[in-house]
């Protein structure tokens, strides 16, 4: 690897094209941080976000033994149309039979999301937020980023030119951050009791 890295520095050429492909796992980090932009951008919705979740307790439904039917109408109950509730149930068993175990790519979101924001916390916290932009290398996964900073490091990599302007100002993303878990520490019980006379 020593001498790959010495050739690749002499070339001058400090682009990685590959991290552009990514394997099929890095979906969970891609679709993870693509949730996590539309909240930062105020792109998604109450409504979006409880589609994903409704998805989500679809998936498993299916993985109890619910079958097609049956989760079509699960979402006639949370208020879906006939037509949405056959093309989001045709979602949730894709790839699979009707009374088969359910294709789960829709987990991808939430489950990518949590990651990546927990990853971002824990950045933080550990004082290394200069880490958080390598997320944005390429189909890169969460799992990588501890070698991904080192070939950035040495200058195998560079860092991606471009970011999200949220992702820019690493102070600012850090301290909103950590107010984020200052916040979601209060005891949310307390709160409602503090509050009962207001809303």
């Amino acid at each position: 690897m020593g001498a790959f890295r010495d050739d690749f520095k002499r070339t001058g050429a400090a682009l990685l094209h590959l991290l552009g492909k990514g394997p099929p796992s890095a979906t969970v980090t891609q679709e993870g941080l693509a949730v996590l932009m539309e909240i930062l951008t105020f792109s998604s919705t109450p409504n979006r976000l409880m589609r994903l979740i409704h998805r989500i307790r679809a998936i498993t439904l299916a993985e109890e033994g619910a079958n097609f039917i049956e989760i079509y109408n699960f979402f006639l109950e949370k208020g879906l149309d006939k037509e949405e509730s056959y093309t989001v149930t045709s979602r949730v068993f894709r790839g699979s039979l009707p009374d088969a175990m359910p294709f789960t790519k829709d987990l991808t979101y939430i489950k990518g999301f949590v990651l990546t924001y927990n990853f971002m916390r824990l950045a933080v916290s550990k004082g290394r937020p200069d880490r958080i932009p390598l997320l944005f290398c390429g189909k890169t996964m969460i799992e990588d980023m501890k070698v991904l900073f080192d070939l950035v490091e040495d200058g195998t990599v560079i860092p991606p030119r471009f970011l999200p302007p949220q992702f820019k100002d690493l102070m600012g993303l850090s301290a909103w951050l950590s107010f984020s878990r200052f916040m979601t520490s209060m005891n949310f019980r307390q709160l409602e009791q503090d509050y009962a006379n207001v809303l």
